[in-house]
């Protein structure tokens, strides 16, 4: 339907921001999908849409449960 993903996070605290971001990549391959949608400013300030491939993503930095 030519929709478009991003993700969240549904932190309660600063110390759970990004927890388990690092088992969501292997998810999202598992599920089909294959890029992230996110908001980012152009040269000129402008809010714009941009991608980036899941096989991309670096969440080593991410804590994680496992």
């Amino acid at each position: 339907m030519d929709g478009k993903f991003t993700l969240s996070d549904d932190s309660h605290g600063l110390g759970q921001v990004g927890l388990n971001f690092k088992r969501v990549q292997g998810y999202l391959l598992d599920v089909g999908i294959k890029e992230v949608w996110y908001f980012d400013r152009d040269a000129n300030g402008d809010l714009v849409d941009r991608s980036v491939q899941v096989l991309a993503l670096s969440l080593a930095a991410y804590p994680s449960t496992l």
